[in-house]
């Protein structure tokens, strides 16, 4: 099957996120505090005690229904979420809603390839699998701690996150010449709870965490003179979003 083409238009602001457990509540509240307006919605109360005070409204209500979505201004919002993963019978159902109430935009979650191609069938416009992303990231994690993959540039050029070598703290980047010497260019510095991009005369200091992005080869070479003593904890919690 040829893949098809994706394309998510510029300016979406208002949001209809359909089931709040771990993915449907970290969609909702990021979008939300991006500035964006946030629906969020579950038929269970408890599920939406994380999410009410931070997105512009949630809403208790059964989505099993196209008449209880109508009812909910569905058909106003830019994009859908649907975020339900126990009842795929109902993330069916609410997909194909949402396209029939006129959404511009629907993702929704899925299991695995056989629930993929079901929804995308009834109109989903992106199905993504969580479980099988934050499986891989893990795996990618616990084969290498000191490299957290961000983005692939191409087969060979990356975006990642990586421990600062020991032998760089107290030395600023124009001292140390990384881009010629170790071939990485060095976009951020992610330092305690603080991100900013590094100037010329920045000091280095241990314990700073490193956006950098190169050649693969570099960087491997690179995560080879990373200690090998690494807070697990803070690397999985801070890729996987749970720190």
């Amino acid at each position: 099957m040829e893949e098809k083409e994706i394309k998510i238009t510029k300016g979406m602001n208002d949001f209809l996120v359909i089931g709040q457990g771990r993915f449907g509540i970290t969609a909702a509240t990021t979008l939300a505090q991006l500035g964006h307006q946030v629906l969020a919605v579950d038929k269970d109360a408890k599920n939406l005690k994380e999410v009410e005070n931070v997105v512009s409204s949630a809403v208790v209500a059964d989505c099993s229904s196209i008449e209880v979505m109508r009812s909910l201004g569905a058909q106003n919002f830019d994009c859908a979420i649907v975020a339900i993963g126990e009842n795929f019978e109902s993330s069916v159902l609410i997909t194909s809603f949402c396209k029939q109430l006129g959404i511009g935009f629907v993702v929704a979650k899925a299991q695995n390839e056989q629930q993929k191609i079901i929804l995308e069938e009834v109109g989903a416009d992106i199905v993504i699998f969580p479980e099988v992303y934050m499986g891989k990231k893990l795996a990618n994690i616990l084969n290498e701690p000191s490299v957290n993959k961000l983005l692939d540039l191409s087969q060979d050029v990356n975006i990642v996150e990586i421990a600062m070598p020991e032998s760089w703290a107290d030395k600023t980047i124009g001292e140390l010449n990384i881009r010629k010497k170790a071939k990485v260019s060095v976009i951020y510095i992610k330092r305690e709870k603080e991100v900013f991009t590094p100037e010329a005369e920045t000091v280095l200091l241990l314990g700073d965490r490193l956006i950098i992005g190169g050649d693969k080869s570099a960087i491997d070479n690179l995560s080879g003179k990373v200690s090998n003593s690494i807070d697990i904890n803070y690397v999985i919690g801070d890729a996987l979003g749970i720190n």
